[in-house]
C-alpha cells in the first residue's frame, strides 16, 4: 500500500450551523488567486496526468481527454458538498481548482490536494531544482491557506505511520478523535497540542530536512511559511 501526501492547513472561513455562511465569496477568494495563470501549475498538471510516459506507451484517447478537461479549467467551483462521515456538524465541501487542483474543507480545516507522487518526495529532494520544485508548491500552498485566512498547514502521511493516527481525516471530527484519544478536542489547534505531547514536538521544514533519513519515525511539521520566498514566479 503506498502512502501519500496529505496537507491539512487551518481556516477562518465562516460557517453559519453546518454550512459555509457565503459559498461564493468562497469561490471569489479562490478565483482572486489567479492560478490558472500559473505557468508552474499548468507544468505539473501535464506531468501528473502523462505518466503513461514511464510505462513507455502512448496516452488512450481517455487519457488525453481527461488531461484536456484538466487543462481547461481555469477558475473554482464547489464540485459537491454533503453531511457525510467527516464531520457531526459541518458539510465536507468539495472544489475543484484551475487544472483540477483539490481543496477539501469543513468548519474545523482544509485538505489541499496537489500533484506529488508519495509523502516522503516532500522530504527527500536534495537537488537544487527539487528544491525550487518544492518552494513553488510551497508558495502555491501558501497562498490558497491565506487567502482562507489560515496561517499554517501539516504535512501528513495518509496511512501505514504512527504519525498517521494522528491525521484528523482519519475520524469523523472532532467527536470522533477526541473519544478515541480520550481528551478534549474541539479544533485543529488541539489536535498540534495532541500530537505535541504524545508523538513528538513540531519541527520546521528545514529541521524535518535534515532529519529525515536519520529519524526513526515521520517528522511532525508545521509550515508557518516563514522561510518562503514569496516572489518566486509560479
Amino acid at each position: 500500500m503506498s502512502v501519500d501526501l496529505s496537507i491539512i492547513g487551518n481556516h477562518s472561513m465562516r460557517f453559519k450551523e453546518k454550512e459555509i455562511a457565503d459559498k461564493s465569496y468562497l469561490l471569489e477568494l479562490l478565483n482572486s488567486l489567479r492560478l490558472e495563470n500559473s505557468e508552474f501549475l499548468k507544468e505539473m498538471c501535464i506531468e501528473w496526468n502523462s505518466l503513461y510516459k514511464y510505462e513507455k506507451r502512448k496516452m488512450s484517447k481517455k487519457e488525453k481527454q481527461r488531461l484536456e478537461n484538466y487543462l481547461n479549467i481555469k477558475g473554482w467551483k464547489i464540485d459537491e458538498y454533503k453531511d457525510d462521515d467527516y464531520c457531526y456538524d459541518s458539510l465536507h465541501y468539495y472544489l475543484e481548482g484551475p487544472y483540477g487542483l483539490g481543496l477539501e474543507l469543513n468548519r474545523y480545516y482544509f485538505e489541499l490536494s496537489i500533484w506529488v507522487g508519495r509523502y516522503y518526495h516532500w522530504f527527500t529532494r536534495k537537488e537544487k531544482e527539487d528544491i525550487l520544485w518544492r518552494e513553488k508548491w510551497r508558495l502555491i500552498i501558501y497562498k490558497i491557506t491565506n487567502i482562507l485566512g489560515g496561517k499554517y498547514v501539516m504535512y501528513f502521511p495518509d496511512n501505514m505511520s504512527d504519525l498517521s493516527d494522528y491525521w484528523p481525516c482519519n475520524y469523523t471530527f472532532p467527536k470522533e478523535m477526541a473519544e478515541y484519544f480520550h481528551r478534549e478536542i474541539n479544533d485543529l489547534n488541539q489536535v498540534i497540542q495532541l500530537i505535541s505531547e504524545n508523538y513528538d514536538k513540531p519541527l520546521t521544514l528545514k529541521e524535518a530536512d535534515r532529519m529525515y533519513e536519520t529519524m526513526d519515525k515521520d517528522p511532525f511539521v508545521i509550515d508557518y511559511f516563514e522561510d518562503l520566498d514569496k516572489t518566486l514566479r509560479i
